[in-house]
């Protein structure tokens, strides 16, 4: 019985992914192999980038919205954030 033990990835994923790695882990009583795909990826979330939607001033709620956007309270300290 050969072993297969080759995975194929793109350069699109290698540009995308270049600390990623995969390890077969061992499975007791079967002949398959569970790989476990490690992308290299830290699990922080990233900050939202805003980027304002011309469209939005379209909607007929949006001045609603805007208003309760602008009075909830904000709990963020560094004015660059804010």
């Amino acid at each position: 019985m050969a072993i297969l033990d080759r995975v194929l990835a793109t350069t699109n994923f290698e540009a995308f992914y270049p600390s990623a790695n995969i390890k077969g882990i061992s499975r007791l009583g079967s002949d398959h192999v569970p790989l476990v795909i490690n992308f290299g990826t830290s699990h922080e979330r990233k900050h939202y980038l805003f980027r304002f939607e011309k469209w939005w001033l379209e909607q007929e709620d949006i001045c609603h919205v805007i208003e309760i956007s602008w009075n909830s309270p904000c709990y963020l300290s560094n004015p660059i954030e804010v």
